[in-house]
């Protein structure tokens, strides 16, 4: 069952505030409205005002009511238009809401026969106070004109006054929009809430978290009770918090107070759906960790490339069955393997973070707030006609982002002037150039600006390259595409000479081996017609889904184990053969594993994280894991690790 979110009574309204003043005319005098005003904001209840430009109508929420009123204290909400005159709102209001007139009706149903003194009775008393009920609005000690705009009339500072009742006016106060929990919580894993705020920051929220035994909050489904002061016990005040062993069984309850700056919203609190529950035991990553307990210095760069395994992917019945059949179905699910992926992510505490497989639902309401909570900032490319894609992060702190050069390569392919020749070369061979202008394959391309040295600037570039083992001349294109593509950056950025270009770093999921054309052209700036892989490919034939078949790597090996034949959708030859140069002068930072991609029937290094020779010189590579460790569980993914791939980390210095 899905948590339920409660707002709770405002930190800023007094519950006993002194008895109502007594029902006054709004034609009273200035003396009278000054005394009005005279009284502390602090000890009113409060009216919250959302007004929003753009929008037809605004919102006015005020408490009414006390609590030993048969109809108790509740929350009363209007809908006013924001041209309407203040006199509408001012009458609705007066008018009271439904259950102010079933007491009315009530009252008078009560008094029918009776002969009471109208002017002495109790019962004449409360009818002529429902009668006399007037509301007004105050600012400055001053009535404000009824005929003023609703949009110009509600203002911060303002006093609502209801029969002699006063409330001050708060307009656009910070809110909580959106609270809400994973629902796989374990021991040893980070929690990440996700928050969102109107008219605030969400990192600038008070959260306190707090747990209680099973079966507290069971009563309503989930929705928190109101904490008061003297009952949980606060265990944390971070954005981020790690349960430990002994709160396994118990559950997590967050209360988040919105922030502006001084001003705070009104409370909300939230409960886990379910049980904090105990973790996996090690996992692949915790020994990594022990090389990135601190962060990069100054002028040094901490770098991650991470295919993650897209959901979308893992949780196909390919998958379960034939892909990953080692794998427990639990931990293909995606709340189980976001906990291990951000648990990961956080400990590395890395500059800059370049992803692949991420799907946009996870980028948008769990990636990225976890990142953000973490200081980073990030940016996502989705392949088109498929729901994964790219995602960009870098610490807010050390880099402001400058502009985005992102690029479907089979776009640029086809009308890019700058691929004019490869194109002609290229549609010699149309079926070939059918397949590449099929494909979805995107480079992800930003521009980021050091905030601790305003001289030096860094390009960042993110990609995942076609799948298919056979498909080894397609990725040598791709590879030329994006290369040209990062090389006329470069030299735009180089401008006005003799600006020394910015060093670029280049991340992804190559889909090649160290022995490849592909990583041969990044490598050294050049790749032969003569190398093999241009003989041995095979061109996909035309029916091929070959730009929504991503399934991972290993159904493609699983598939597919020789270079050579008619099967498994591979037709003919590729009769193309070309020369291809840049001169980007790259490195692989990260070296050569003896294997990035680990599932039953194949392992390999088939992802890198490539750097300017000349700007970024390597200081670190966080060793990956060994094969006795991964093959603990059979293979990747696992109960221990979110992926079939591992994250490459490495430390990089500006040799500027």
């Amino acid at each position: 069952m899905l948590p339920r979110l409660r707002v709770l009574s405002s930190p800023l309204r007094l519950l006993s505030g002194g008895p109502p003043l007594p029902p006054r005319s709004i034609s009273g005098g200035r003396a009278a409205a000054a005394a009005a005003t005279a009284t502390s904001s602090a000890t009113m209840d409060r009216v919250r005002v959302r007004r929003v430009d753009g929008e037809d109508t605004m919102t006015v929420a005020f408490p009414w009511g006390d609590e030993g009123d048969k109809g108790g204290r509740r929350q009363r909400q209007l809908q006013r238009s924001q041209a309407e005159a203040l006199s509408g709102a001012l009458a609705r209001i007066a008018g009271g809401d439904k259950k102010d007139k079933k007491a009315a009706q009530a009252l008078a149903k009560k008094r029918k026969g009776k002969k009471i003194d109208e002017t002495t009775g109790e019962e004449g008393q409360q009818q002529g106070q429902q009668q006399q009920l007037e509301a007004r609005l105050l600012y400055q000690g001053n009535p404000v004109d009824p005929a003023t705009p609703n949009v110009a009339a509600w203002r911060d500072g303002a006093v609502l006054e209801i029969g002699g009742r006063r409330f001050a006016v708060d307009v656009n106060v910070p809110a909580v929009t959106s609270l809400s929990l994973s629902a796989a919580i374990m021991a040893g894993f980070p929690v990440f809430p996700r928050i969102e705020v109107e008219f605030g920051n969400a990192r600038a929220a008070e959260l306190r978290w707090s747990l209680e035994d099973a079966g507290e909050g069971e009563k309503d489904g989930g929705e928190a009770a109101v904490a008061e002061e003297g009952g949980l016990e606060v265990v944390c005040r971070d954005a981020v918090f790690t349960p430990h062993a002994g709160h396994v069984g118990k559950r997590l309850r967050l209360r988040c107070v919105p922030k502006d700056g001084e001003r705070c919203g009104d409370p909300v609190e939230v409960t886990s759906p379910n049980l904090v529950g105990a973790g996996p035991g090690p996992c692949l990553c915790d020994a990594r960790h022990a090389y990135t307990r601190l962060r990069a210095g100054r002028g040094r760069l901490r770098a991650v490339s991470y295919n993650v395994l897209a959901d979308v992917y893992a949780q196909t019945e390919v998958a379960r069955t034939a892909l990953f059949p080692y794998c427990p179905a639990y931990a293909l699910g995606l709340d189980y393997r976001q906990n291990l992926l951000r648990k990961e992510l956080a400990a590395y505490n890395a500059d800059v973070v370049c992803l692949q497989e991420v799907d946009k639902n996870v980028f948008a309401e769990g990636l990225r707030p976890v990142m953000e909570a973490l200081g980073m900032e990030g940016m996502y490319r989705m392949k088109e006609r498929q729901k994964e894609g790219l995602a960009t992060f870098f610490r807010s702190d050390r880099f402001r982002l400058v502009s985005r050069h992102d690029v479907t390569l089979a776009v640029a392919l086809q009308g890019d002037p700058a691929h004019g020749e490869l194109r002609q070369a290229l549609q010699k061979n149309p079926r070939l150039f059918r397949v590449l202008t099929r494909l979805a394959t995107e480079l992800q391309v930003s521009v980021l600006q050091s905030l601790e040295d305003e001289r030096r600037r860094l390009i960042v570039a993110n990609t995942h390259l076609y799948w298919h083992p056979k498909g080894s001349h397609v990725r040598l294109i791709q590879g030329a595409v994006a290369l040209r593509h990062l090389e006329l950056l470069v030299s735009s950025l180089a401008l006005p000479a003799p600006a020394a270009p910015p060093p670029l770093l280049f991340c992804g999921d190559f889909n090649s081996f160290p022995s490849s054309g592909l990583v041969q052209l990044l490598t050294t700036g050049h790749v032969g017609a003569s190398h093999p892989d241009w003989s041995a490919s095979t061109v996909p034939a035309e029916d091929d889904d070959v730009d929504g078949a991503e399934e991972t790597e290993a159904g493609a090996a699983s598939s597919n184990e020789s270079d050579g034949g008619d099967d498994g959708g591979i037709c003919g030859r590729a009769p193309v053969a070309l020369d291809l140069r840049h001169e980007l002068a790259l490195y692989s930072a990260s070296g050569e594993p003896e294997f990035t991609n680990f599932v039953a029937g194949f392992r390999g290094c088939i992802d890198y994280v490539l750097a300017s020779r000349a700007a970024l010189a390597t200081e670190a590579v966080v060793p990956l894991p060994g094969l006795d460790e991964v093959q603990t569980h059979t293979a990747l993914p696992s109960v221990a690790h979110p992926s079939d791939h591992l994250a490459l980390v490495c430390d990089l210095r500006f040799c500027d």
